[in-house]
């Protein structure tokens, strides 16, 4: 009986001691879980940290990309406008320079137009003092007149043609018919050819 007692006795504590062993076991088995688990999730957290730093990252490397584009753009824009300021300031000073050149040969042709018309009115003078000296009827007087008319139109200079003075102009001014006018610019013609001249 007492050995029968003791054996049971044994059986119990092994048994027992077999529980708490499963126990333990299985404690230790859920611990070693949920370690791996939270070591799982804090790997997926760095993890995701880590590709949110490098998406970071690229995202203000691409943005300075951006920005230096930007820049070098707005330089080119600064670069072309300072050119183009430049293309219409030396445009201007040369329009200032040519507006100037003009002015001063306008008065120089205003000076020499003056001039001409001065020598032409002494010629006229002289050729009608000429003509009053050498007692020349009405006819040749307008001849003479006509040939000075003539070379003024021709600019005293050689090569003197019929076409140089309309007869319109030598009516107008000798108040005389087209068929006179053109007798007298005709006349007046034989006359610069046959060396005829108001300063000779």
């Amino acid at each position: 009986m007492t050995e029968a007692e003791h054996q049971v006795a044994a059986r119990t504590g092994t048994s027992a001691a077999q529980a708490e062993a499963a126990k333990a076991k299985a404690e230790a088995e859920t611990a070693a879980a949920k370690a791996q688990a939270l070591e799982s999730a804090e790997e997926a957290e760095a993890k995701r940290r880590t590709a949110e730093e490098e998406l970071n990252a690229e995202r203000a490397e691409a943005e300075a990309l951006r920005l230096r584009a930007q820049n070098a753009q707005a330089a080119i824009e600064a670069e072309r406008r300072e050119q183009q300021a430049e293309r219409i300031a030396a445009d201007r000073k040369a329009l200032a320079a040519k507006a100037a050149q003009d002015e001063k040969d306008a008065a120089v042709a205003t000076l020499e137009a003056a001039r001409l018309r001065e020598e032409a009115a002494r010629i006229e003078a002289a050729a009608i003092e000429a003509e009053d000296y050498a007692r020349l009827s009405a006819r040749e007087r307008n001849e003479r007149r006509v040939a000075r008319m003539l070379l003024e139109a021709a600019g005293l200079a050689e090569g003197v043609t019929l076409e140089a003075v309309p007869l319109a102009d030598i009516q107008a001014a000798l108040g005389v018919g087209r068929t006179t006018a053109s007798e007298l610019r005709a006349a007046a013609l034989t006359l610069l050819q046959n060396g005829y001249r108001p300063t000779a």
